[in-house]
């Protein structure tokens, strides 16, 4: 997180910057899930020097707000602070689903092939499968990949895409040929093989 979002948290917390300050943020900011994710982690910070105890605290998609585990907690529905940065946080999100919705329909992205509800869920995903296939190439990749498709993390994007995202290696014909095999075959071994490859793929998910 670098100092000028530190700023702008520190901005929005204060109330220096208002709904517009944060519109015109996100338009020029081009991760805005990196700012998500500090907003929240801001947002964990301010309420543990607020309350006590904080209990299960989770960020309400729909509702565009914090759910509490405890009653205690609820008290940071009328804090200012905290107020204004949730607030923040539900423009952020709106950005990011107007964003997703534009990545989605063009097919060029990664994010039109892979299949999530959320951006949050959408960037996961792509980082496990990255962190198993990125530097590898042929048999080895082709098998990772077909294992994401067996998971339900993504319908197959081009191999150039592949490349790019990913960091897959060597000839197209040296990851296709073998890709067609694990995604055509139904023997028993190498269907073993993409259940075992997917699990580690849903492991990974499960642990972020």
């Amino acid at each position: 997180m670098n100092i000028y979002t530190n700023e702008f948290i520190a901005g929005v917390i204060k109330g220096d910057l208002n709904a517009n300050d944060v519109r015109r943020y996100c338009n020029n900011e081009p991760n805005l899930m990196a700012l998500f994710k500090s907003l929240i982690n801001a947002a964990y910070a301010l309420a543990q020097s607020k309350v006590d105890s904080v209990g299960g605290m989770v960020w309400n998609l729909t509702t565009r707000q914090f759910d509490f585990e405890k009653s205690s907690d609820l008290s940071l529905y009328t804090d200012p602070e905290f107020i204004r940065l949730q607030d923040a946080i539900g423009v952020v999100c709106e950005y990011l689903d107007k964003r997703e919705n534009t990545l989605r329909k063009s097919k060029e992205n990664i994010e039109y092939y892979i299949i999530a509800d959320t951006m949050l869920e959408r960037q996961q995903k792509i980082k496990a499968i990255k962190e198993l296939a990125e530097g590898i190439g042929g048999k080895d990749a082709a098998v990772i990949i077909a294992a994401a498709e067996c998971a339900g993390f993504m319908n197959r994007p081009p191999l150039k895409i592949l490349r790019n995202v990913f960091g897959i290696v060597g000839s197209d014909e040296g990851f296709n040929k073998p890709y067609r095999n694990y995604k055509n075959n139904k023997d028993t071994t190498i269907q073993k093989e993409l259940e075992r490859i997917a699990d580690i793929l849903k492991k990974k998910l499960i642990n972020e």
